[in-house]
């Protein structure tokens, strides 16, 4: 619905809906304009004591559990960082008493990288802890960030690579580091030993059904490049011996590129859950299937704001918001909804259930023209049969229009309008305009009117399948910018496509103020017949 008032009027309110902790299957009603929210926590059984009893346990503790609990994983981890702690003290401390540095250089690389292991058996132990009414979904993610971490590490550790390559290939070093043949050997055994424990982890590209899977291979390709960085120092070592000239330069170039490529699918898939994804199993047109059906519902009116992640691996999470018709069964749309959606792999769902205000629309709309009862208020609809077939008063008038645009084609359309100089050359008159996002099928009177508040709050723009406001938008600022000065009021600014398009053509300069999902433009009579809507 778009509405025009040539009499502006102050309009404030608070468009917030609390506070936006997740919670999982949550749903508001929404009666007569009147919001009630209700929590349906399905979550049973928490543990409430968790936080208390972490902070009160000490770190050695829950290590002990952790090996007590009989994972040999658990274990073998354990026995890891055990080898390699032992073995880079003993080569800290023959650096320190023979001088070396190259030694002390390598002991603390390797005290770094058992840091990041102990992180990862930290993780391990405290994701099989029961969820709490802090972290209601667990604690599951710890175990991606440690593999997150572990694979920031592996690529830092190919950046210094390529670096020390380089810096030998600069200073032309043949003979150096032979000292360093017996601890390359020693720290490629206890790798291998790593690799041999994780063994069933042992490839570049794995399918990922936990956290626990992911944290797994990354322990395992941790141990597996600190390997190829020891055999490379090897290689290099036997090959300097043997003469050949820039042998170091090329195992350690090698070795770089070998280590970046194996660790890349691990960053790229630790990073993609962090940043909250959307699943790449489930493809995009089963999403839109599910869509389709909703919308088919006969007690759903609107579904927008679909949103779907992965938790962790193999734990698919999904955010909803439905309008429903008044007097329908949400407990019979709720398991609908989950049925649909639990086919595809989507194991928790929030739901944000919105019941149809009881009102009919032309009620709505006589009270948006008593707002404005000395002007005049016209009314641009293009779900017009939902209104009933009444003669509107206080002289506001209600058109019907047709949207003939998609949502999904938003960035076609702005790229098109920035390129075509029929979008700047008569956007004053948008009636005659042959740009594609002039609407040129409204009234005569509202071209002809010159007026004080436009409102964009229409059409539907909540999927890609719908109308969008791209039209809405260009014509609102092409209206505006005939009168002595208009104020131009656009919805549900949260969304990309109303925010790109009032940047371009209402212009950030004019934005007067901001609050919840509106923003409030002024658009000033233009000084002159400019070509552009920004200047």
């Amino acid at each position: 619905m778009s509405s025009y008032v040539n009499s502006p009027s102050p309009h404030t309110g608070d468009f917030s809906f609390g506070d936006g902790r997740d919670r999982r299957f949550a749903y508001s009603l929404q009666f007569s304009g009147v919001n009630s929210a209700y929590v349906l926590d399905s979550v049973s059984g928490y543990a409430k004591d968790t936080r208390d009893e972490f902070c009160n346990t000490s770190f050695t503790r829950l290590i002990l559990r952790g090996l007590r609990s009989r994972n040999k994983y658990m274990r073998r981890l354990f026995v890891l960082i055990s080898l390699n702690v032992a073995y880079s003290t003993v080569e800290l401390c023959i650096g320190l008493l023979s001088g070396q540095v190259g030694l002390i250089s390598d002991a603390f690389h390797l005290t770094f990288g058992c840091g990041l292991l102990t992180f990862s058996l930290f993780a391990m132990i405290i994701s099989r802890e029961r969820p709490d009414h802090v972290y209601t979904y667990g604690y599951g993610r710890l175990e991606v960030l440690a593999s997150f971490t572990n694979a920031v590490f592996l690529l830092f550790m190919s950046f210094s690579l390529a670096v020390e390559a380089l810096h030998a290939f600069i200073q032309d070093e043949s003979e150096h580091k032979h000292y360093l043949i017996l601890s390359a050997v020693s720290n490629l055994l206890v790798n291998l030993i790593g690799v041999w424990f994780f063994r069933n982890y042992a490839r570049i590209n794995l399918v990922y059904r936990s956290a626990e899977d992911l944290n797994h291979h990354a322990i395992c390709l941790h141990v597996l490049a600190d390997s190829i960085r020891s055999a490379g120092l090897i290689l290099a070592l036997w090959l300097l011996s043997l003469g050949v000239e820039n042998a170091e330069v090329i195992c350690l170039g090698l070795v770089s590129v070998t280590v970046f490529m194996v660790i890349m699918p691990l960053f790229k898939a630790a990073g993609s859950v962090l940043l909250q994804m959307a699943p790449s199993d489930i493809h995009v047109s089963a999403f839109n299937k599910c869509l389709r059906q909703m919308c088919s519902h006969r007690d759903i009116i609107e579904v927008s704001q679909t949103r779907f992640w992965e938790l962790t691996p193999g734990h698919v999470v999904g955010s909803i918001s439905l309008k429903l018709k008044k007097g329908a069964d949400e407990k019979h749309i709720l398991q609908y909804v989950h049925g649909l959606y639990h086919d595809l792999g989507v194991q928790d769902l929030t739901h944000l259930l919105v019941q149809k205000i009881t009102r009919k629309l032309h009620d709505q709309y006589s009270s948006i023209a008593s707002m404005n009862s000395r002007g005049n208020t016209v009314i641009l609809e293009d779900e017009f049969e939902k209104s009933m077939p009444t003669v509107p008063k206080n002289c506001a008038r209600v058109h019907k229009i047709m949207y003939t645009t998609v949502a999904a084609e938003a960035y076609q359309f702005l790229k098109e309008a920035r390129e075509s100089p029929d979008c700047f050359r008569e956007f004053y008159q948008p009636n005659v305009s042959r740009c594609k996002l002039a609407l040129t099928n409204l009234p005569s009177d509202v071209y002809d009117t010159l007026w004080d508040v436009i409102l964009v709050d229409g059409p539907r723009g909540d999927s890609v399948d719908s109308p969008g406001r791209m039209t809405s938008i260009y014509t609102a600022g092409s209206l505006a910018r005939r009168g002595n000065g208009s104020h131009v009021i656009v919805h549900d600014i949260d969304r990309m496509i109303e925010r790109w398009f009032s940047w371009e053509f209402l212009c950030e300069n004019n934005l007067v103020s901001s609050k919840g999902r509106f923003w409030h433009f002024y658009i000033p009579p233009p000084a002159n017949k400019s070509k552009s809507f920004c200047i």
